[in-house]
């Protein structure tokens, strides 16, 4: 007959003793608080602000940088791991931003691969493109254009705590024309973030 409430939502519990209950706590905004109350055939017990939902993430890249080179005519990709982990029921957002419009050819800035808008689809010749799947090593086929603000949304639920987390390929990417110089590696710097839904 013991119902243990965290605000207004019910939390699933069982007994371990006749004086503890192990109780998993209703689903709540990160950084919020709610009340818990106690209810038991002799009335009600509350605690106003009780209980402060705190939710982990984290993010781990199997590697800091890509090295792609090639000949014009070529695909030129790469991709690293990006495993993303959290106890959010309501998952997470992973953000990519690059810094700089043009990824310039190391040690060489007069060479350059626009880094412009584009729709999803095939490579475009000259401009950079990224790509993200399920940890998958196959090139991809879409691809979506690197703008300075780019962001892919990935907003599938992550893994609980104490899991080995999810994997996701990010891939990037260029077709340089028979008409530019090959170049051994490009280079810009691009911002890895992950967010949670909260």
């Amino acid at each position: 007959g013991t119902t243990i409430r965290f605000g207004t939502a019910v939390a699933s519990c069982s007994f371990v003793s006749t004086t503890q209950m192990n109780c998993t706590v209703p689903a709540g905004s990160a950084g919020g608080a709610a009340a818990v109350s106690v209810t038991t055939a002799g009335g009600t017990t509350s605690l106003s602000g009780g209980y402060t939902y705190i939710v982990s993430l984290s993010l781990a890249l199997n590697k800091s940088e890509l090295e792609m080179s090639g000949v014009p005519g070529d695909l030129i990709a790469d991709y690293l791991i990006a495993n993303v982990k959290t106890d959010n029921p309501k998952g997470y957002n992973l953000s990519i931003s690059a810094s700089d419009v043009n990824l310039t050819c190391a040690g060489d800035n007069t060479k350059q691969i626009a880094a412009l808008p584009s729709t999803a689809g095939a490579m475009q010749n000259n401009k950079w493109g990224y790509s993200v799947s399920d940890g998958s090593s196959n090139i991809p086929s879409n691809w979506t254009g690197i703008t300075t603000s780019m962001v892919s949304v990935d907003g599938l639920i992550g893994s609980a705590t104490g899991e080995n987390g999810r994997d996701v390929a990010v891939w990037f990417g260029t077709r340089v024309d028979l008409t530019q110089p090959p170049c051994a590696n490009y280079a810009t710097k691009v911002i890895f973030t992950a967010i949670g839904n909260i």
